[in-house]
């Protein structure tokens, strides 16, 4: 259980990742560190261009226990009442049988979106005290939700590469700027190529991995996530509409593979 509340905002979920340090971050592991900052990033995407008063999130991994998040407000701020009815209304809405609806306590009228991944599901509330939300607000919300979740449930796998493809990297560095040729071999066994370039490496291999799969997505940025012992990437890429795409990776020293890794993951 774990209640935070962060200001600053920037561009894409990748620009959000919270340095701040508490006692209880530190006594979380590896992979808890990361969906905390998955969380919490995804949060503030929310709250950027939003009224949110409460946003609260359960984190439920396939065999273990439950996380739950309060971003707004602070668990300090609430009543045993208030926090009471708070956990209650979570574990209705966990059973409800549509995966987005609104909801109404005491003060707060918003909505409940329901996720899923292949090793956890959760549910995400978002309100604001006195009107709900319209129903344009409504869809806006859930399309960000939706591609925040998705690097949410990417966390208990973000150690396992065996789902993605094989990627051959050739990197050419020259002056101030490295040229990357990715090499992804597909299922089937036939070979798609693509050539990318920046001055940061890892953003080139991103380049090249989105060149290689023709995708129309664009590179947003990357950034580094804190993890135990390695490095994890999380590449933003961003759809026409604007609505941003995630992946995220670990890897260990070689950089290039782990960034290749995240620009896959965004891709799926």
């Amino acid at each position: 259980m774990t209640g935070t509340k962060k200001s600053g905002l920037g561009r894409g979920l990748s620009s959000l990742i919270p340095t701040s340090q508490t006692e209880e971050e530190n006594n979380l592991d590896g992979n808890q560190r990361v969906l905390r900052s998955m969380v919490d990033a995804s949060f503030e995407l929310i709250a950027e261009h939003h009224e949110v008063s409460l946003a609260a999130y359960l984190h439920a991994p396939v065999g273990e226990e439950p996380m739950f998040f309060l971003h707004r407000p602070v668990f300090s701020t609430l009543t045993p009442t208030t926090a009471f009815r708070l956990f209650h209304q979570v574990a209705q809405l966990s059973n409800a049988a549509t995966s987005i609806g609104p909801f109404a306590l005491e003060e707060w009228n918003g909505i409940y979106l329901r996720s899923s991944g292949e090793h956890s599901d959760g549910i995400h509330l978002f309100a604001r005290t006195g009107e709900g939300y319209d129903p344009e607000t409504v869809n806006a919300i859930a399309r960000v939700n939706n591609a925040a979740s998705s690097v949410v449930h990417q966390v208990e796998s973000v150690h396992e590469s065996n789902d993605l493809p094989p990627v051959r990297l050739v990197v050419e560095v020259e002056d101030a700027k490295t040229t990357v040729e990715a090499t992804i071999t597909a299922p089937n066994g036939s070979l798609r190529q693509g050539r990318g370039s920046a001055i940061l490496a890892e953003e080139a291999v991103i380049r090249a991995i989105l060149d290689a799969m023709g995708t129309a997505l664009r590179f947003e940025t990357f950034s580094d996530v804190p993890v135990d012992n390695g490095r994890a990437i999380l590449t933003t890429l961003s759809e026409s509409n604007g609505t941003p795409r995630f992946g995220l990776a670990t890897g260990g020293a070689d950089n290039l593979s782990t960034a290749a890794s995240s620009a896959l993951r965004a891709l799926r």
